[in-house]
């Protein structure tokens, strides 16, 4: 198939993400969007409807968006991907062998690569799609179809939530953006404003990950107990900010042991992150909570730097309290989980966290865990 006329993009998961700062900075650059997701009803209620607003947390115009258009089936989304400049995949790797058979059947059709931009900040998730893709190929193909395919991992700089007040706008960071991999580019880099090319994704990504995505769930976690509904509230609480900034001190303390950054450009990214915190933000608490069971694994949020500070010998009495936070979040949520934290609270965390007996840090760090759950849970 030739390749549509104007600039295009396909928006493969039209939620918060996809729909909030990609398609802001796309939209404005004059691409033309394509939205995909799987609840495609509630897209064409919100074309019918005239579209939607996309807000900006901190100040800035709303910006209505209009223009799109609603992919309603598997045949009109490969269509779309067998002639689109390029796709922003904004799924989370539970999705991804559905993804993978899609971008395979759309590269056996196309004659010219296809950028994918990997919007799902997980680490190693452009390995993990890459995978996906393969399985889906026949063997007698060989990698003929996977060499079109070109995977940019992309760190989302924003936040993406649906706005209270309207059923399909979404909220953004003011000054929110993209940052990827420049040599993952097949063809000439699109220059995209907001779309920043970087080298090194991967140890940004865990910075953000790491820093912050771990201080903004914590924040989370300790308002939660304290029956805080929004994100503001929590960073109000002066003891909620006085932990979260001590965890993200702990954190900050293994993650430059190993990965270094530009001292200018961490500083920059640093104040601003921190300043985060005196942002006003209608953010809700139950959304920044959910898919808990994502946010414990070995590499996410809470677990992954907790574990690099006992590898390097730095305290991590906050990262702690934040996992059994979690746990008891979950434990909330499923009784049977409740139960067996409470009978064996070590095996329940080796087996939501992934951590394996044989190593040294990650038992450390369950004996950490067994302890707080058993003398320290009524501290917060």
């Amino acid at each position: 198939m030739t390749q549509m006329t104007d600039p295009t993009l396909v928006v493969y998961g039209a939620g918060n993400i996809g729909r909030g700062i990609v398609s802001l900075l796309f939209g404005a650059a004059r691409y033309r969007l394509l939205f995909y997701r799987r609840d495609r009803e509630a897209l064409v209620k919100m074309q019918a409807k005239g579209g939607y607003v996309i807000h900006r947390l901190g100040g800035g115009e709303d910006v209505p968006v209009s223009d799109f258009q609603v992919l309603t089936s598997q045949e009109e989304l490969l269509q779309a991907l067998t002639g689109c400049n390029m796709t922003a995949c904004c799924l989370y790797p539970s999705a991804f062998p559905q993804v993978g058979a899609v971008l395979a059947e759309a590269c056996r059709i196309r004659t010219d690569p296809l950028n994918v931009l990997l919007c799902c900040n997980e680490p190693g998730g452009a390995e993990l799609l890459s995978r996906a893709v393969t399985q889906a190929l026949l063997p007698e193909e060989g990698d003929g179809p996977l060499q079109k395919l070109h995977i940019i991992p992309t760190i989302v700089c924003s936040v993406g939530f649906p706005t209270p007040d309207g059923a399909y706008d979404v909220t953004v960071s003011c000054n929110g953006y993209l940052e990827a991999e420049r040599s993952a580019f097949s063809g000439p880099v699109p220059q995209i404003p907001g779309l920043e090319l970087v080298n090194g994704v991967n140890a940004r990504l865990y910075r953000k990950l790491y820093l912050g995505n771990m201080f903004h769930t914590y924040a989370a976690l300790l308002g939660a107990k304290r029956g805080y509904e929004t994100m503001s509230q929590c960073y109000a609480d002066p003891q909620v900010r006085r932990w979260v900034e001590e965890a993200f001190f702990q954190s900050e303390a293994a993650l430059l042991t190993k990965w270094k950054f530009e001292p200018s450009e961490y500083l920059r990214w640093r104040t601003m992150m921190l300043n985060k915190m005196d942002q006003p933000s209608e953010d809700r608490t139950e959304r920044v909570l959910k898919d808990m069971h994502r946010k414990l694994r070995r590499e996410d949020r809470l677990v992954g730097p907790a574990l690099l500070c006992l590898q390097n010998g730095y305290p991590c009495s906050r990262l702690v309290q934040a996992i059994c936070l979690a746990l008891e979040r979950l434990g909330s949520e499923s009784p049977d989980f409740a139960q067996q934290l409470r009978r064996d609270p070590a095996a329940a965390a080796q087996d939501v966290c992934g951590l394996e007996k044989e190593d040294r840090a990650q038992q450390m760090l369950v004996q950490q865990i067994v302890w707080w759950l058993k003398e320290d849970r009524n501290s917060c």
